[in-house]
């Protein structure tokens, strides 16, 4: 149990420090974006051009890391929930048997594949003779 909480800690760890590096470079993007609206003679286009597409990826990706969050927090709402309710699960056969008759079951019909395909091969040649004549 231990060694899980560490290995948790440490991914936290480092998503965190990650997260910190990744904004800080967005704050000096968008710092040097904004002094080269001011000296225009100091930047060439292509640089401010690349400049802005890096605070646009990067706030795309800033975005995304908390969508990414969210999901953990929700996935790891779900993994406590199923924990601290396991009590209430029943697990035992008796239980599974009188669920199993109010289960649906689900028939798939399906027709074989090699029928359309030799029937395909024949119309292909058939048509490729009548090209020829």
């Amino acid at each position: 149990m231990l060694q899980s909480a560490l290995v948790l800690a440490a991914s936290m760890l480092s998503f965190l420090v990650l997260f910190l590096i990744l904004y800080q470079t967005h704050r000096w993007n968008r710092r040097r974006f904004t002094r080269s609206k001011i000296h225009v003679q100091t930047y060439t286009l292509s640089q401010r051009f690349q400049l802005s597409e890096n605070i646009r990826s990067v706030t795309l990706i800033i975005q995304s890391g908390f969508l990414a969050v969210l999901g953990g927090i929700f996935v790891a709402f779900q993994i406590l929930v199923a924990v601290l309710f396991s009590d209430q699960i029943p697990n035992n056969k008796s239980a599974v048997e009188k669920l199993e008759p109010q289960l649906v079951r689900v028939y798939v019909i399906k027709r074989k594949i090699t029928d359309g395909k030799v029937n395909e091969r024949e119309l292909y040649f058939e048509m490729l003779n009548q090209a020829w004549r």
